[in-house]
């Protein structure tokens, strides 16, 4: 309901596209027949000429095989392949599906689906993926509790788990099903003066500041993205999430030691008998402030998925470790930068005039600044006539990579 009443107020037309009856209802038995109208600059509109449209939203699933290849003791080749209804000129293929598939103790993994190519060609009424399931992870039944699936034209259509039958199982004896823990007061963070060149050859004063802690598991950590640190400055900028830089580890860790007894002399006493060192370095320019800088947030990640972390408070937590920056009062920036809104040129030409079919070429000039640092990542979201809206974003080239 909560959504529904947000896009009846914010996209009104999205709504009113997807779910008629929804839309009916909320301006007649809640708003009392009032109703909101997308309202837009005319300068900031653009046409396109499209003589077929694409209305139809993915088809229903209605086919799902899944296969599961590997001993109990090897990891698990898992091969998922959806059927999609189409035809008639009512449901179309999909371009993509995605879902999050849980275990039966919510340990998860994210998988997107594509379409396989047939003869030459991509087959729109079939997504399908293959992937590998540790034989480290939990045993038992996996599966989504929604599959979204998307075409090209960004119609969407959200499966519950009574709209498809889905049965996927492993056997894994060797399952882990402990977290991997943080280890006290082993959180050490220190910094490095030294020099980065951006684009344009210019060398620019950076620091480096390498957080690392120690972690104990009785499985393996993930060597892809295992660990995550969020660095943050002191002070304000702590409570308010400002200033802050996050950085997941690849891989990061480095196993110390591997001990039957279920004790390490690195990590110390504790049920869980491997010991990893954790360590994660982040790259602080010219532009940041000069403060303490240490780690507010830490998580952890093992092969069998099971996610750990730990929370430091800068108010009272002994355990945060600070380091110093010296950094240039001058150079700081702390000004976000600004767009001129009044100064915007749109321009919009189909790819093929004498024939057009929606393809068209769009061009938006603008007109940036920046104090200091300079203009980095720049984002923007389109909105089509349905209420449907598709986010983009460009990075300039000539920019420096550490701003």
């Amino acid at each position: 309901m909560a959504e529904t009443i947000g896009f009846y107020v914010m996209y009104p037309d999205k709504i009113l596209s997807c779910c008629p009856e929804k839309f009916a209802f909320v301006r007649d038995r809640i708003m009392s027949g009032y109703r909101y109208v997308t309202m837009l600059r005319d300068d900031l509109t653009f046409e396109v000429l499209n003589l077929w449209p694409d209305y139809s939203y993915p088809g229903k699933i209605v086919q799902v095989n899944i296969t599961v290849e590997g001993a109990p003791e090897d990891d698990k080749e898992v091969t998922v392949s959806m059927k999609l209804q189409t035809g008639h000129g009512i449901f179309e293929g999909a371009e993509y599906a995605y879902a999050r598939i849980h275990s039966e103790i919510g340990t998860y993994f994210d998988r997107y689906f594509y379409n396989p190519t047939v003869n030459g060609a991509k087959d729109r009424s079939i997504v399908q993926a293959t992937w590998t399931i540790s034989k480290y992870s939990k045993s038992g039944y996996w599966a989504p509790k929604q599959i979204s699936l998307k075409d090209l034209n960004g119609n969407q259509r959200f499966a519950g788990t009574d709209d498809y039958g889905w049965r996927l199982h492993v056997d894994n004896p060797l399952e882990d099903l402990e977290k991997p823990r943080y280890v006290a007061n082993s959180m050490n963070t220190t910094a490095v003066a030294g020099v980065e060149f951006d684009g344009a050859g210019v060398s620019h004063d950076v620091h480096y500041v390498t957080c690392e802690w120690l972690v104990t598991d009785d499985g393996f950590l993930d060597d892809w993205g295992g660990v995550y640190v969020r660095l943050i400055s002191e002070g304000g900028a702590f409570v308010q999430g400002t200033s802050g830089l996050q950085e997941y580890g690849y891989p990061g860790t480095k196993l110390l030691e591997d001990t039957v007894g279920g004790a390490t002399a690195s990590c110390g006493p504790g049920a869980m008998r491997r010991c990893y060192r954790a360590t994660i370095t982040q790259m602080l320019t010219e532009f940041r402030v000069a403060a303490n800088y240490g780690a507010s947030y830490v998580t952890l990640k093992d092969q069998a998925g099971n996610r750990g972390g730990e929370t430091f408070n800068a108010d009272n937590d002994e355990d945060v470790s600070w380091v110093y920056v010296n950094i240039s009062a001058a150079t700081a920036d702390s000004t976000a930068p600004e767009i001129d809104i009044n100064d915007i040129d749109i321009s919009a030409e189909p790819t093929n005039p004498d024939a057009p079919n929606g393809e068209t070429k769009v061009t938006i000039v603008y007109r940036a600044r920046d104090d200091l640092s300079g203009l980095g990542t720049v984002s923007y979201r389109l909105l089509d006539p349905l209420g449907k809206s598709f986010f983009e974003y460009r990075a300039f080239p000539r920019r420096p990579r550490f701003h």
